[in-house]
């Protein structure tokens, strides 16, 4: 799903080490240590999480800006935000591409419901 988004995959892992550091599971030497399988430096780290910050507030925003244009409809997002996090963040590859189908599909006509 990170492709149909607007995070890039380094972008979506950094994230995802973030959470892990934040959470206490690994520490934040791991977390630079295990990016990408490589090691990153603290900079290249903290750079890259700035950068995923910033591109998930501006789509925040967008939503923000399509309700209130009519492009959406808050209670077609509340239900969107609902279906979704019932999804693991890791899907297995038997059950990725149906999910992503029936997730298009929603965005899609919540999108176009207009």
């Amino acid at each position: 799903m990170v492709d149909l988004s607007s995070l890039t995959t380094v972008q979506f892992e950094t994230l995802q080490l973030y959470f892990l550091v934040k959470e206490g599971r690994i520490n934040l030497h791991q977390a630079l240590k295990n990016h990408r399988n490589r090691s990153i430096s603290r900079g290249t780290y903290y750079r890259i999480l700035a950068q995923a910050r910033k591109n998930v507030l501006e789509a925040a925003y967008t939503l923000v800006l399509a309700t209130q244009m009519g492009l959406v409809k808050a209670e077609d997002l509340q239900r969107l935000f609902s279906t979704v996090s019932g999804i693991p963040t890791v899907l297995d590859e038997s059950t990725s591409g149906a999910t992503i189908e029936i997730l298009q599909t929603l965005v899609t006509r919540i999108v176009m419901s207009r």
